[in-house]
């Protein structure tokens, strides 16, 4: 299990951030377009991707953790 932290997303006047658990990329893909998605954040996400502006955290096997949103920093003035 991972932990994906994607910058340059959930834009408002400046960028925000977003840190999700999930077993691959597609898995967090798929957790944050059903979160965030509507208000079209999915561009934001798969542009964010394709720039490399997320890190991967692997996390240890006895991670008690729920699968899903972690954290959220909303972008804003």
């Amino acid at each position: 299990m991972n932990l994906y932290i994607i910058e340059e997303v959930l834009s408002d006047y400046y960028p925000g951030m977003v840190v999700i658990k999930a077993k691959t990329l597609e898995d967090c893909r798929e957790i944050f377009v059903n979160e965030y998605d509507y208000k079209g954040y999915h561009e934001e996400y798969d542009k964010a991707i394709a720039d490399g502006e997320y890190k991967v955290l692997k996390l240890s096997r006895d991670d008690k953790m729920p699968v899903g949103v972690v954290a959220v920093k909303w972008g804003g003035s």
